[in-house]
Formats: structure tokens, C-alpha cells, sequence
């Protein structure tokens, strides 16, 4: 009786080289699509804590300055007048909701060049403890931070009354009118620079633009508080 022993059958080369080969190929499509859900990942959170800042930002603007506070100090012409100095791309005032205190201080708002594109820079300093007199006197910044970056361009722009004057001649001939006599009604602006000690009170409102690196473009209008000018009308009275 003869025995047959069965041989095992291994693998030959060219098995082995086409499996190897199946194998770098899922093993490829694999990592491929692997890379591509991590781009797509990445792309999204990006995008997730840029929109995050972008709130983040504008509701802390917004919130500064609904917060303004008419604060009197001496102009440059010795007149009496609200502290609000501003720019196309920059803002100084006085606000009562700061970002790093909850006291009175004054914030500055501006628009600066950062790495080849434009950033709104915020600074701040607590009055508390320090008396503000004079629109010259000299801040020192205890406090500063990016709000917003990786943008094109900002700017601001303001509405209201080109000073205390027309405000206040507008107000009595709203009174006139109300009595049957007709008017030419002074009517608020917008513009761009306000000065001090020319225009002595608060704009009525501010439009912030922003042009964002994707070409899209934010207006955003914040209101300042209403019938400030009063504030600078009854220092007016007590220190006459």
C-alpha cells in the first residue's frame, strides 16, 4: 500500500506581489480619503472660530458703545464738551462696560495694519481713580486686544448733528412747528471725522464696515444713547 502525502501550496511570487500591490492600494485610498475628511474638518472648524471671534467682536462693540457715557471734559477751545473723538479708523471715548473692567473707562477703537491686512485693535483704561479733565490729557493704556483680524478693511462712520448748535436750533423749531409755523428742518448727517471740540456732543449713531478676506462686507449700525447732548446742557446750566 502506498501512502501519498499531500504537500502544502504556498504562495507564489507573483500572488504575493499582486496582494502587496491590493494592499498599498486600499491602504492608499484609505489615507486619501482620510486626508480629505481632515482638510474638510479642519476648513470647518476654521471657519466655526472665525464666525465665533466675528460675534464675539461685534457684540463686545456693540456693548461699548450702547455703554457710552457723555462724560465732560475742557476742548482745546476751553469749551465744555462730551469726550468722543474719532476717525474713519479710529474711536476715543468714554464707556461705563469695558471688556476687562466693570467700571467707567476709556476705550479706544482703531483699525490697524497687521501682516499685510487690516485688524480693529481694542484698548482700554479704567478711570477709576483717575480723573479725566482735558481732551489733551494723555492716556496710558492699561489694557489691549485684537477683536478682530484677518480682515481687508474697516472703517467707521458717524451720524448725527454737526454740533451743539444745530441741535439745539433744530429742537426749537420742531417746537415751532408743533405750534402751526413752517421750518426748514435741520436734518442729522453722516461723516467721517468727528473733532472734538467742534462738535461737542455724541453722534446719534456709528456704521462700522468691514470688508472680510472672502470679498464679503458687514454694515454694521450701532446706536449711541439717546438725548446725551442733555448731559453737557445741565453742566452747561450748573456752571453758569
Amino acid at each position: 500500500m502506498v501512502i501519498k502525502v499531500k504537500k502544502d501550496k504556498g504562495f507564489t511570487l507573483i500572488e504575493l506581489m499582486i496582494s502587496t500591490s491590493l494592499l498599498m492600494l486600499i491602504m492608499f485610498s484609505g489615507y486619501y480619503a482620510y486626508g480629505l475628511y481632515t482638510n474638510n474638518w479642519q476648513k470647518r472648524t476654521d471657519l466655526f472660530w472665525q464666525q465665533t471671534q466675528s460675534a464675539l467682536a461685534f457684540d463686545s462693540i456693540n456693548r461699548l458703545i450702547e455703554s457710552t457715557r457723555p462724560y465732560i471734559v475742557k476742548a482745546d477751545n476751553n469749551l465744555p464738551a462730551i469726550y468722543f473723538q474719532a476717525s474713519h479708523n479710529n474711536m476715543l471715548f468714554v464707556s461705563h462696560s469695558g471688556i476687562f473692567t466693570d467700571r467707567l473707562a476709556i476705550v479706544e477703537l482703531k483699525v490697524e495694519t497687521i501682516d499685510n491686512g487690516s485688524a480693529i485693535i481694542y484698548r482700554e483704561s479704567s478711570l477709576d481713580g483717575y480723573l479725566l479733565l482735558e481732551q489733551s490729557d494723555l492716556i496710558k493704556w492699561q489694557h489691549e486686544v485684537i477683536l478682530l483680524d484677518e480682515i481687508q478693511a474697516a472703517s467707521f462712520s458717524y451720524f448725527g448733528w454737526q454740533n451743539l448748535e444745530d441741535l439745539l436750533k433744530n429742537n426749537e423749531l420742531d417746537d415751532k412747528a408743533n405750534l402751526g409755523s413752517s421750518f426748514e428742518e435741520i436734518k442729522p448727517i453722516w461723516y467721517t471725522n468727528h473733532q472734538l471740540e467742534k462738535y461737542r456732543i455724541l453722534p446719534n449713531k456709528i456704521k462700522l464696515y468691514i470688508k472680510h478676506q472672502n470679498n464679503n462686507e458687514t454694515n454694521l449700525e450701532l446706536m449711541l444713547p439717546e438725548n446725551s447732548h442733555r448731559a453737557l446742557i445741565k453742566y452747561l446750566r450748573e456752571d453758569i
